[in-house]
């Protein structure tokens, strides 16, 4: 995908689901307007952050502008996964026909998983979003150390940039079996190759 480009801070970002991705949006629409984005109606069609700048898509490398850095933000595969399911299946943002329970939804991933596109879609390993290989990027950035990247977008910006993201998303660790860590450890492997130099299994 072509990433999400920010003409105040010369940055260009490549987002994945759960991975703080809504919060950027709304920064960058905000330092390249300055005003809050508001969805709109054009055409008749609802206008939100991801129409405006694209849904995320399958990684590629694109070329960035001159003096802009490639970023991107990385999450721990298995507390990306809580949070989608919460996001999904906690806060009814997609209907696949019944509430499992978390250990429940890991033990049938294969097919809970893809009941609907958007549960497949927030479910892909971060690394379909980002690619196989974090020395593309410039900068690096953890979900759960948001605060590095907004302390590095302020510099760029000239500005101090107030910390917007919540995590609204948390589900307590404690909820996961043994058994469903272990299987989301599986089903996550591309995403723990990706990601072993910044988390371990």
């Amino acid at each position: 995908m072509a990433p999400i480009l920010c003409r105040k801070t010369r940055v260009a970002y490549y987002p994945a689901p759960k991975n703080a991705s809504t919060t950027l949006r709304g920064l960058f629409f905000r330092l390249d307007n300055g005003r809050d984005f508001v969805p709109f109606l054009l055409n008749g069609v609802h206008t939100d952050l991801f129409v405006l700048y694209r849904n995320n898509q399958p990684f590629e490398r694109a070329t960035a502008p001159a003096g802009y850095e490639k970023v991107a933000v990385v999450r721990d595969p298995i507390g990306r996964f809580m949070a989608n399911y919460r996001w999904l299946i906690s806060a009814e943002h997609t209907d696949i026909g019944e509430k499992p329970e978390i250990n429940d939804f890991v033990s049938r991933f294969e097919s809970l998983g893809t009941r609907t596109p958007k549960a497949m879609f927030h479910l892909m390993p971060q690394a379909y979003f980002l690619g196989g290989d974090l020395t593309y990027y410039d900068k690096i950035f953890k979900v759960e150390a948001l605060g590095q990247m907004f302390s590095y977008l302020s510099n760029r910006a000239g500005s101090e940039l107030p910390m917007t993201w919540d995590n609204r998303t948390k589900v307590a660790a404690d909820e996961l079996s043994a058994q469903s860590i272990a299987k989301l450890r599986d089903v996550y492997r591309a995403d723990y190759k990706l990601l072993s130099q910044i988390y371990a299994e």
